[in-house]
């Protein structure tokens, strides 16, 4: 099979007759206006707060149980259903605990 590819004096010839370019597919709605993708972008952004929160937690649980030892399991379930403020202020506020009963005492006001 040969193929023979235009040369470049034939394309401005052409060019220059006013014939149509080749078309580069459909015109279509920015990626941000479709529906479809709006939704899609909605998917994304709600799973990647999920994981944020579900590390933020997992950093939360291992430095309390570094500060203050073994950490039971009802406030383990407690501390990763938090919402994600609430964990930000877990992590400052544990910097300043003592004992698991500053964990207990913080827990119960928030």
């Amino acid at each position: 099979m040969i193929i023979i590819w235009p040369s470049r004096q034939f394309c401005h010839q052409v060019s220059r007759l006013g014939a149509p370019r080749p078309s580069r597919g459909p015109a279509h709605a920015p990626i941000q206006e479709t529906r479809a993708s709006q939704s899609i972008f909605a998917e994304g952004e709600a799973k990647g707060r999920q994981e944020g929160r579900q590390r933020e937690a997992n950093l939360a649980l291992r430095q309390l149980r570094r500060r203050i030892g073994t950490v039971p399991k009802p406030q383990q379930t407690r501390i990763t259903d938090l919402p994600f403020e609430d964990l930000e202020a877990l992590g400052e506020a544990l910097l300043d605990f003592s004992d698991a009963a500053d964990l207990t005492a913080w827990l119960a006001a928030h």
